[in-house]
């Protein structure tokens, strides 16, 4: 059976718009390789590069955390050029409701609010972040409450009872808890830090966790080992979605 003018037109723009898709997920696996020119890598951080430089889809979850613990990975043993180049590949994601792939997106536009001195930059991460980054289940009461607990610590205070049940279970779980702690003060000075945190508290808390993690990670040569495997990372927004849900 032939095909209509029309059918074999939309099928073209199908197929049109199913390779540049493609060709959109090669080009960002692309930027990843610049980070293979690097010889200031970790063999663990080199691996996990290699393996995004191959194959990596911003819808793809296991891909996004991948990327998510060699960004923070670099970070964290002072690598500030290739943190750079991981932050350019990630904040060119975009929110688009999911917040399941989000989880692992966000903290990359929170590092780099925290590390650019470009106050443009800041003021529209700040407005991504609390205008454009919501649920569609919340109206906009429900939107800014959020946003306000966030603000005033509980995301902090969730994070940090975290760290403080598994401090004593060993240095990766530390690590890990800890990373996870300093993400979401990132967070909070990303929304602006208006709330029961103010920025001069929060600056603190990022620094002195930024030297704990970089005290341990470098002693004990854990940083950029870590696996998703063995330590799960805990979802920063598990109220996004409905009880129905859940």
């Amino acid at each position: 059976m032939s095909l209509s003018a029309n059918e074999t037109e939309r099928m073209h723009y199908l197929n049109r718009n199913q390779t540049e898709e493609i060709l959109n997920d090669r080009e960002v696996s692309l930027m990843f390789s610049d980070l293979l020119l690097s010889n200031n890598l970790s063999p663990a951080q080199m691996k996990k590069a290699a393996a995004l430089s191959k194959k990596f889809s911003p819808t793809n979850k296991a891909d996004l955390e991948k990327a998510y613990h060699l960004l923070f990975s670099l970070f964290c043993t002072n690598r500030i050029q290739e943190t750079e180049i991981c932050l350019d590949v990630l904040t060119k994601l975009k929110f688009n409701g999911n917040f399941n792939l989000w989880t692992f997106i966000e903290p990359s536009y929170c590092l780099k609010f925290f590390l650019t001195h470009d106050e443009n930059v800041k003021q529209e991460i700040t407005r991504m972040l609390r205008e454009d980054v919501k649920s569609k289940w919340d109206d906009e009461e429900e939107h800014q409450e959020w946003i306000q607990k966030i603000l005033d610590g509980e995301s902090v205070k969730n994070a940090q009872e975290e760290l403080d049940r598994y401090i004593d279970d060993g240095i990766e779980k530390e690590y890990f808890w800890r990373v996870n702690l300093l993400t979401e003060y990132l967070h909070v000075l990303a929304l602006g830090a208006t709330g029961a945190l103010n920025p001069s508290v929060v600056n603190d808390a990022i620094n002195q966790n930024l030297a704990r993690l970089r005290e341990k990670g470098n002693k004990y040569g854990i940083i950029g080992s870590i696996s998703r495997h063995v330590l799960p990372i805990q979802n920063p927004t598990p109220k996004r979605l409905p009880e129905s849900f859940r």
